[in-house]
């Protein structure tokens, strides 16, 4: 009776969280699951149980139930001693079973029996890169019209536009084994989706060639249980009319017919993020439209997204919410008292949904491009800004959070493994995830991986399958196998 009702809690509370993306066990289910577990425990092998115990989502409190359970039920198998009666019958062991369960939930912190829904880490990602020999060129965000990625430097690294270096070297976005290896480091570290940084799909500057990255993307997502949303950048309806590619008077017709399109296309995925019924979308601004045109724009689609814009913008455009980017409004070094109270302040005042921005720094390399002035530097301080700014966006207990940016490296404000940072970002996630699903030795896995599909495509295979189901133990071991 009491381990179906254990097995009942369990059930429970699992369908409780399938809307959640982050598949994870709560520690309401944890502690039932757990629970059942000890009263089993003299029928499983001991893997299985240390097993069971391993999974548990917080260790420290694991710990605690076990003990006083066990020294309730005194398994003479677990406490390696004797039992004061050991020929207590089935319903003697049931009772002590329903006792000790009692004494576990009624000393453990209400915390960790709260069902509060976790907020969803996403990271800002950039689909924006060609590089050969994926392409016949260096694209334009290796190169910015002044480096030369075909240098390679006494350190082997090319030159490429950008104070930090990835792990893998400079990459196109549309290599297939470089989506899997990023999808998969986000799968491990916990994060649980991305929002694409998104210009359209008009035949115009490099759009083509991000749309069709962005398109090669979506299924590793959703491979992962990953799920995604658009940061649509309606400048480039300012630049398209600016270059006379569509007339001033058909930008509306134009926004429209791009949200149409999404609407078609993504907005009833079950991998597009919502919120409540709607789907999300985010937006650089806006930066092209007036508050009129705007809403005007937003009536005429097929199905109306819930658009968050800038804090700056909510006032004027009647935004449904706002996503809060690194501040580096004055060109200058930003001081982290500065950046601070200005994300403290607008998520504060804030009177509709916010997102909350995480960041590593920020440091652009447009002024050594020659492509503008500098927007200003937050020095990373050796992990603590992150830190620091993933703690001010869990505060805020918002659903959403953003992690700006996966790769934006013209920006230097990239979680990505570098030859700087290493896996210093993505290790902080799971240290901070009380939930956390993987470890941090996990990590080097995906890099392994990417390097394996150079050499055994079949082996490789294997590999991703196991470490897309989630069983990094199977992985590191058929990466361990000679070849």
């Amino acid at each position: 009776m009491v381990i179906g009702m254990a097995d009942c809690f369990s059930q429970r509370s699992r369908s409780i969280n399938t809307s959640s993306k982050r598949k994870r066990v709560n520690h309401h289910a944890g502690i039932f699951t757990r629970l059942r577990f000890l009263m089993l425990r003299k029928y499983q092998p001991d893997a299985q149980a240390r097993e069971y115990f391993r999974e548990f989502p917080d260790p420290s409190l694991a710990r605690r139930a076990c003990i006083a359970t066990l020294r309730i039920f005194q398994f003479p198998r677990v406490l390696s001693c004797k039992t004061r009666n050991p020929n207590l019958n089935a319903q003697h062991q049931n009772l002590r079973f329903g006792l000790a369960l009692a004494l576990c939930l009624l000393t453990l912190p209400s915390s960790a029996v709260a069902d509060e829904p976790d907020p969803q880490i996403l990271a800002h990602y950039m689909p924006w890169y060609e590089a050969a020999p994926e392409t016949k060129k260096w694209g334009w965000h290796w190169t910015m019209n002044h480096f030369d990625p075909d240098k390679v430097g006494a350190n082997g690294r090319r030159e490429i536009a950008g104070f930090h270096y990835p792990s893998i070297g400079p990459y196109d976005s549309g290599d297939p084994h470089v989506l899997e290896y990023h999808v998969l480091l986000m799968k491990l570290s916990g994060i649980d989706g991305v929002i694409i940084d998104w210009y359209g799909s008009r035949d115009f500057r490099d759009y083509p060639m991000i749309d069709r990255n962005t398109r090669a993307l979506i299924p590793w997502l959703k491979k992962a249980g990953l799920s995604f949303t658009f940061c649509y950048e309606d400048q480039t309806i300012k630049h398209m009319v600016a270059d006379k590619v569509i007339a001033a008077s058909d930008d509306v017709a134009e926004f429209v017919g791009e949200l149409n399109k999404l609407a078609d296309e993504f907005f009833s995925d079950e991998s597009w993020i919502k919120s409540g019924d709607k789907p999300v979308l985010l937006t650089f601004g806006p930066q092209h439209f007036r508050a009129d045109a705007w809403k005007q724009a937003l009536k005429q689609c097929k199905l109306a997204p819930k658009v968050f814009g800038m804090p700056h913008a909510d006032k004027h455009f009647e935004l449904e919410g706002s996503f809060a980017w690194p501040p580096v409004h004055d060109r200058g070094i930003v001081a982290p008292e500065t950046w601070r109270s200005f994300l403290t302040r607008i998520y504060k005042d804030s009177k509709k949904e916010m997102i909350p921005v995480v960041f590593p720094g920020f440091r652009d390399i447009y002024s050594d491009a020659k492509v503008q002035k500098s927007h200003g530097v937050i020095d990373e301080r050796d992990g603590l800004t992150f830190a620091e700014s993933l703690k001010l966006a869990r505060e805020t207990k918002a659903n959403l959070i953003q992690i700006a940016t996966w790769n934006d490296f013209g920006e230097g404000t990239i979680i990505e493994p570098t030859r700087e940072c290493g896996l210093r970002y993505l290790e902080h996630l799971i240290e901070t995830d009380n939930n956390a699903q993987f470890q941090k030795a996990d990590l080097i896995l995906p890099l392994q991986l990417y390097r394996l599909r150079k050499s055994n495509a079949e082996l490789a295979d294997e590999v991703a399958k196991a470490m897309f189901d989630g069983d990094c133990k199977l992985a590191r071991k058929l990466l361990a196998q000679p070849r």
